[in-house]
């Protein structure tokens, strides 16, 4: 994915470069498209998800 290739070409983890994305009102589902407020709220909240799971 293009996370993935942008967090090993900034030296960065895959997670922190989807957060600065979403941050930045970019979907990182559809990569080149922006999204709205709630969207991104919508997917900052999955990201969340994933990580807290993936931590237990």
């Amino acid at each position: 994915m293009l996370h993935d290739q942008l967090a090993e070409q900034y030296g960065r983890t895959a997670g922190v470069i989807r957060s600065r994305l979403i941050k930045l009102h970019c979907d990182i589902d559809a990569p080149g498209q922006t999204c709205t407020p709630d969207r991104a709220a919508a997917l900052k909240a999955r990201l969340d998800a994933e990580y807290a799971a993936a931590r237990s």
